[in-house]
């Protein structure tokens, strides 16, 4: 009895993604900045987080879509195009599986999103992407640039700061812990509220990670 139903839910995984190292390789139909389709088959870029397509973020002092800036970007570079999407994961119970994919001339899709600024690494996730990261965070690009709610904390509900702190309208803050480190605080970061800016001690605002990357403060 439980065979024949084991059988069929895992002839469904494969129809989802033929199997983990076998690729995908169709035209693109692109429906998020992170998500989209190949051959019927849905796709979650692996490595990367870009933010969803209604969340806004702040960019000199005023709100602006970066969710669908996002979506349009991916859309411009890979939707209709032939891509090569190799799985990361089985299927999950949406039928989403994470995938690493390639235009035909070999540009990474996640790589892309990531070194523009439009797509967020979890820290606690897989590291495949840090240097385009790393590059997008040194050139203030995207999201960068501004105040914004990583994807995963904006799915949880919370949204970029309506009530900005200092004089200039910046709300990242610089403090030195315990031990001296200078150390960024974003609006959503555990303990943000209670770090008070003591300027005094050589605390300071900054209106973007990224200006406080370049002014040698670190998470």
């Amino acid at each position: 009895m439980f065979r024949p139903i084991a059988l069929a839910l895992s002839a469904l995984l494969l129809v989802a993604f033929p199997a983990r190292a076998e690729p995908v390789v169709g035209t693109a139909e692109v429906l998020s900045g992170d998500r989209l389709t190949v051959g019927g088959v849905r796709i979650a870029l692996y490595g990367v987080d870009a933010p969803e397509p209604a969340q806004t973020c702040r960019r000199d002092n005023a709100e602006w879509d970066c969710g669908a800036k996002a979506t349009t970007h991916l859309t411009e570079f890979a939707h209709g195009k032939q891509v090569r999407c190799v799985a990361k994961s089985l299927p999950d119970a949406d039928g989403w599986s994470a995938a690493k994919c390639k235009l035909e001339i070999g540009l990474d899709l996640a790589a892309e999103l990531a070194t523009r600024g439009l797509a967020l690494v979890d820290p606690a996730g897989p590291r495949d992407y840090w240097p385009n990261r790393n590059e997008g965070r040194t050139r203030g690009a995207g999201l960068w640039g501004g105040l914004y709610v990583t994807p995963w904390d904006w799915r949880a509900g919370h949204r970029v700061l309506t009530h900005i702190a200092d004089e200039r309208g910046c709300a990242v803050k610089g403090v030195r812990d315990a031990s001296g480190r200078r150390r960024i605080l974003l609006p959503f970061d555990p303990g943000y509220a209670k770090a008070a800016v003591d300027r005094a001690a050589g605390d300071r605002w900054f209106c973007t990670e990224a200006e406080a990357y370049r002014a040698g403060w670190g998470r």
